[in-house]
């Protein structure tokens, strides 16, 4: 048997809170293949995944698009509260951080590099 699982490919994760999914996920594929074992099925593991609160396991193949044979993307909700939640309590860069000579001129220094430069390596993600 193998085991497979996988965490949403969300942006700018909480640390805290990519540690508590790591863990969770990991116990779920365990659980699964328990399962599949005391069950006797033929199937050879899943992807581990979080749908609405709940660790749901998706055989292999059974999140492929059909046609292409890739896997489908899952967009994460935006306005879920975990969502919202682990937003809040992110550090980003925002373009408003670009846009203030000061606070711009802080950030650069942090960095050691000229606030143009600052402006030209990480702008993209503001």
């Amino acid at each position: 048997m193998s085991v497979g699982y996988a965490i949403l490919q969300l942006r700018d994760r909480v640390a805290a809170v990519m540690k508590t999914e790591w863990r969770d996920l990991g116990w779920g594929a365990v659980n699964h293949l328990r399962e599949l074992t005391a069950s006797g099925s033929d199937e050879i593991g899943a992807m581990i995944t979080w749908q609405e609160g709940k660790l749901v396991p998706m055989p292999f193949g059974s999140f492929n698009d059909p046609e292409t044979g890739k896997v489908c993307v899952r967009q994460v909700d935006v306005e879920s509260a975990r969502f919202k939640a682990a937003r809040a309590y992110m550090i980003r860069l925002e373009s408003e951080d670009l846009e203030d000579a000061e606070q711009l001129e802080a950030l650069a220094a942090e960095a050691k590099i000229t606030p143009a430069e600052f402006k030209d390596r990480f702008g993209y993600l503001a």
